[in-house]
């Protein structure tokens, strides 16, 4: 049998289904519409390997302006205090981490 370039091979699997990778990425988020992470889930599910007080202290803080979830913008409602839990939206916070990464101050 002679594979054609760039045509994905045809597998015979009960129950199994293949999706290209655009695909696959909108359902891997999909699970995420509707949710709030706190700063752990934040950090886990993004794999930040960072403490907490750096992910609060240099990344969220510095950013407030542009980040914080005010008047229909923004994806961090910030916990303001003790006891006040910082609340994420996990596709905004996907993709300003995205847009912005080479900015970030990994150090």
């Amino acid at each position: 049998m002679k594979l054609i370039k760039n045509v994905p091979k045809i597998i015979n699997r009960p129950r199994l289904v293949v999706i290209n990778v655009e695909q696959f990425e909108k359902l891997k988020h999909h699970d995420e519409q509707g949710q709030c992470w706190g700063l752990k889930e934040f950090k886990d599910k993004l794999q930040i390997k960072k403490s907490l007080e750096w992910i609060r202290e240099d990344l969220l803080k510095p950013n407030r302006e542009e980040i914080e979830a005010k008047n229909g913008k923004g994806w961090c409602v910030f916990g303001d205090g003790k006891g006040t839990a910082y609340r994420i939206q996990p596709s905004g916070a996907r993709k300003w981490l995205e847009d912005n990464f080479n900015k970030i101050n990994w150090d």
